[in-house]
């Protein structure tokens, strides 16, 4: 096996992956889960809790 046609073919799998990642990513399916997750942030500063223990005192 020559190490170009060996490069060839990770190069292809990586293409491959990144494509799939990126359809997965993108579907319309899973749009609900990634806009609760992006939330997640915003929310949790609205409402801090005691029991963190942060102080800018």
């Amino acid at each position: 096996m020559d190490i170009n046609l060996f490069r060839g073919v990770i190069t292809l799998l990586a293409m491959t992956l990144f494509i799939v990642i990126c359809i997965l990513v993108y579907s319309k399916r899973n749009k609900n889960k990634y806009e609760k997750a992006s939330r997640m942030v915003l929310d949790a500063e609205a409402k801090p809790s005691d029991s963190e223990g942060n102080s800018y005192e």
